[in-house]
């Protein structure tokens, strides 16, 4: 397991350390390394209490003026970078882990699609990675892995620092029915090792993928919204059942409303959970129709399933006059800062296909506010999936535009990694500052990214 140290830094201790450096200590370089002892002091504890580190910078102070003030910003120290990192991959899921400031992943797929048609080579991985933010570095967990899968969820159990998974598809071949698990799977965050819950009683939702699932840190359970049931690849079962799984008992309960204004039964549709309202939050999706069917049908509506009701009921929020485009795949977080729910990107039903629009949609207005436009239409394709470099109009301050990649929260910034382009998967990391409402590339891709974004001067077609 990687470690990093964080250490309680007074002005005493910054004086020490410019000491250090010019005694010519190794210790960590510009690029974040560090040299073996500090690899070594690494997996040290944290350091919570300052006070001591304080009462020194406090006393060497002593007949000085008051300039040197105790400084406690944790300074880390990060191990030596390996240039480990995942590769491009969609289908995936993930969590951010605001105590180890790192995005965790789990599983997906490295197969692509092909001239607009079906993916080709799917693949069911089984690795668990994890990105560490301060570092900037990504390394993977070792051990005993889960069943490899895809279309699974994934959501961060705050009470005892995991991640949680449930659902997902996988098979041995290439055809045939799939296998869907509906095994509950805990990742534990201080130790990266996997192990599955035990599940007691005989209710249960049937297993599912593409579905929503949430953690409701009040109630100390995870709470699951439709999702496609079937095990057949050719026929789908779009629900929309809501269950609730709870830590305490181990037990599943049936929360769905027997009355009452419901959304549809839907797919692929994008979720959080609103803390402040105690509201597990629905958008979009896609119903039974298939993603390549012009006949399908992309949702562009917002709901709450209000837990405080007794019982929980449903209430439809947009009221909106400018919405974002019907999609599926897309990613909703909550910013608690803005009080408002931000959504990046997703499949459309219009004429871009893949997105990387950004949008805020605020809970007390029913209001949608676009925050960046992203990529625009410019040029049709010339035949079928014979695609124009100047398809879109690129907007290079937006990340590529993708559905089925992973979008994630932690305080003031929210986080993307992988997903589908036109031009296969991606492997490369954004953040988003939820203050600046601006995008940042923090691990830039190696594949999946458009011939004109990665800086093409005589680019063929879109990708190459």
């Amino acid at each position: 397991m990687t470690r990093r140290m964080w250490i309680a830094r007074s002005g005493f201790l910054g004086v020490l350390a410019v000491v250090a450096a010019a005694c010519g200590d190794g210790g960590s370089g510009s690029d974040g390394g560090a040299d073996t002892d500090t690899a070594v002091a690494a997996d040290t504890a944290v350091v919570d209490d300052t006070s001591a580190v304080e009462d020194a910078a406090d006393t060497a102070n002593v007949g000085g003026d008051d300039t040197l003030e105790a400084d406690t910003t944790p300074v880390v120290e990060c191990p030596t970078p390996t240039g480990a990192r995942p590769a491009a991959r969609a289908e995936h899921a993930g969590i951010y882990d605001p105590d180890g400031q790192r995005v965790v992943l789990f599983g997906g797929s490295f197969g692509v699609p092909q001239n607009c048609s079906a993916i080709v080579a799917h693949t069911y991985e089984s690795d668990t990675w994890i990105y560490d933010i301060p570092c900037n570095q990504w390394h993977k967990a070792t051990g005993t892995q889960p069943v490899g899968r895809v279309r699974h969820a994934a959501a961060y159990d705050s009470q005892r620092h995991r991640m949680i998974v449930w659902g997902g598809r996988e098979r041995k071949g290439s055809s045939g029915a799939y296998t869907l698990h509906p095994e509950m799977l805990a990742f534990d965050l201080e130790t990266e090792t996997w192990e599955q819950l035990t599940i007691s009683g005989s209710a249960a939702p049937r297993a599912r993928f593409n579905h929503v699932m949430v953690y409701d840190p009040d109630g100390d359970r995870v709470i699951v919204m439709g999702g496609n049931t079937s095990a057949d690849p050719l026929v789908y079962s779009e629900a929309k059942d809501v269950w609730a799984f709870s830590f305490a008992t181990g037990a599943w309960t049936d929360l769905t409303p027997t009355s009452g204004f419901q959304p549809d039964a839907r797919f692929w549709h994008a979720g959080l959970w609103d803390p402040t309202r105690k509201w597990l939050v629905i958008y979009g999706g896609a119903d039974n129709g298939s993603a390549f069917d012009p006949q399908a049908k992309y949702f562009d509506d917002v709901w709450a399933f209000d837990t405080t009701a007794s019982p929980p009921q449903w209430y439809q929020l947009d009221s909106s006059q400018t919405v974002p485009d019907g999609r599926f795949w897309s990613g909703m977080v909550y910013d608690d800062a803005h009080d408002r729910y931000v959504m990046f990107g997703g499949h459309d039903d219009a004429a871009l296909g893949n997105r990387n629009d950004t949008w805020a949609f605020g809970p007390t207005t029913g209001q949608w506010q676009r925050l960046s436009a992203g990529d625009t239409f410019n040029k049709p394709p010339a035949a079928f999936c014979q695609f124009p470099p100047d398809f879109t109009v690129v907007d290079m301050d937006a990340p590529e535009r993708r559905h089925a990649g992973v979008f994630v929260a932690g305080p003031g910034r929210a986080f993307l990694t992988g997903g589908k382009t036109d031009c296969g998967n991606v492997d490369d990391l954004f953040s988003y500052d939820f203050a600046d409402e601006a995008w940042e590339e923090r691990v830039t891709a190696t594949v999946g990214e458009s011939c004109i974004r990665k800086g093409g001067l005589s680019c063929n077609d879109l990708c190459f």
